[in-house]
């Protein structure tokens, strides 16, 4: 049987703060169970006897791992907000066809242009997730 232990973090007052006000739609600790794993494996990955290149292969792997992450969660974020402005019709295609030609370009002009090296695959799979829950949180009340 695996016993789980309990530890305590400290955040910044603002950062507390912005938690308070989402902290219902988030796993808070399988989120900092996930960064922690991710920076075990690269701590381990240092320590390990094995040669360079795979050790440089891994991290490379984990730190890609953590980079799509963030890009899906930026896009979660840019699809909530973009929400706002779609049409029905948008809303309706969304989980069948995905995004659509004239959605994406609005979405590379307004939001992915601006984004420093994005990963416009997973970028654009979080704006989808995002839109979608949004959508999710109004259909009922239509």
């Amino acid at each position: 049987m695996i016993v789980a232990e309990r530890i305590t973090i400290t955040l910044p007052g603002d950062m507390y703060k912005r938690l308070q006000v989402v902290k219902g739609n988030l796993n808070i600790s399988g989120l900092c169970q996930g960064v922690i794993k991710q920076a075990i494996q690269i701590e381990e990955l240092k320590t390990k006897d094995v040669p360079v290149e795979e050790k440089v292969i891994e991290r490379l792997r984990l730190e890609k791992q953590i980079a799509e992450q963030e890009w899906k969660q930026t896009g979660f974020i840019h699809g909530r907000e973009d929400a706002k402005e779609l049409s029905y019709e948008d809303f309706m295609a969304l989980p069948k066809q995905g995004i659509s030609e004239e959605i994406r370009e609005r979405v590379q002009h307004r939001r992915i242009q601006s984004l420093e090296n994005p990963n416009e695959e997973i970028y654009l799979k979080g704006w989808v997730e995002g839109a979608l829950h949004f959508w999710n949180t109004i259909k009922d009340k239509l």
